[in-house]
Formats: structure tokens, C-alpha cells, sequence
């Protein structure tokens, strides 16, 4: 397995992840608790590298769809559940279709990212085998893991 850290030297930025960084700076201005921004790119790093070369129906390059799921998720969350805005539930958007649709290992995302992220990635995962849901459902479902964890480890 490569270096832990080497994702830092091979990171480049693109327009899709400007537009998440950009908007995570805007964010990080306006709550308490801002976002680790180095975090955030390590999960933009990792989905650009696993989705590779592959393309959306539109053209675009796969990797911009698990961007916007974390846009649309550091908006919402920043606004309505701020407790629960931080890199954890970004990197988890970020990587939300890797395990199916790459060589990308839960095991692997435990590794490098730690095992709360490998769990709400799995956790979108196993509630897809009922069939896709749209990135809409996938932030939802990332807000609800979210508090549901924090509730328990509150009790």
C-alpha cells in the first residue's frame, strides 16, 4: 500500500473540487467548528483516484457526482444540523460510491480514512442494494446516520 500521506505531493485541484473548497471556506466562516479543509481534499483525492477515468452519462467525469453529493451535504448540514458539519460526513459523501463501483475496499477506507467513515460509506451502500437513490436521499440518509451515532455515543 502506498504512503499514507504521499496523497498530499499528488493532490491537484480541478474545477469540481475548487467549487467544494471554495464553498467549504464560505462555511468554515459561519460556524463553530469548521471543517478540517485538508480532510476534505485527502476524500477528493481518494474519490478522483478510485473512480479514475470513468464518465457520467453527461460527459462529465464520475468523480464530480460525489462532489456535489458533498456540496449539497456541507450546505445543508452547515445550516440545519451544524453539530454535525465536519469532515467525517464530507469524506463519506465524497467516497459514497466507491466501494461498489471501484477497487476501493472498505478495509482500505478504514485504513485511510478511519473506521467511522468505512461505516457510513457501508451504510449507504447496504441501503442501495434496494436499488439507486438519488443524491438527495444520499445526504439525508448521511444527516440521519450521523445523528443517530452521536446520539448513541452520547448515551
Amino acid at each position: 500500500m502506498e504512503d499514507l500521506s504521499s496523497w498530499k505531493e499528488k493532490f491537484e485541484t480541478c474545477v469540481y473540487a475548487k467549487k467544494l473548497l471554495d464553498n467549504i471556506e464560505y462555511l468554515n466562516a459561519k460556524v463553530k467548528n469548521p471543517v478540517d479543509i485538508e480532510e476534505v481534499k485527502k476524500g477528493i483525492y481518494y474519490a478522483r483516484k478510485y473512480h479514475g477515468l470513468q464518465m457520467r452519462q453527461s460527459g462529465d467525469p464520475y468523480y464530480s457526482h460525489p462532489i456535489e453529493v458533498a456540496i449539497m451535504l456541507a450546505e445543508f448540514v452547515a445550516e440545519e444540523a451544524p453539530k454535525l458539519y465536519n469532515a467525517i460526513m464530507l469524506q463519506a459523501a465524497l467516497l459514497h460510491d466507491t466501494i461498489e463501483d471501484t477497487e476501493l475496499t472498505e478495509e482500505v477506507i478504514t485504513t485511510i480514512f478511519g473506521p467511522e467513515v468505512a461505516k457510513h460509506v457501508e451504510g449507504l451502500i447496504r441501503i442501495k442494494l434496494y436499488g439507486k437513490i438519488s443524491s438527495e436521499e444520499s445526504l439525508n440518509l448521511l444527516v440521519r446516520q450521523k445523528r443517530y451515532y452521536s446520539i448513541n455515543q452520547v448515551l
